[in-house]
């Protein structure tokens, strides 16, 4: 019964970690995204001052 409790436990606690580190991973990656986006908007402004 112990046993039962101590695998739904670590189990719980794998998935959570798990769930941290993708929410983690996906901000990264949102972070990411919006600098490119920037980036490429600050290149626009640029090739438009330059005309």
């Amino acid at each position: 019964m112990t046993g039962a409790l101590l695998f739904i436990a670590g189990f719980g606690g794998a998935s959570l970690i798990g769930l941290l580190a993708w929410t983690f991973a996906s901000s990264v990656r949102d972070l990411r995204a919006e600098d490119a986006m920037l980036a490429a908007a600050a290149d626009d402004q640029q090739a438009e001052a330059a005309r």
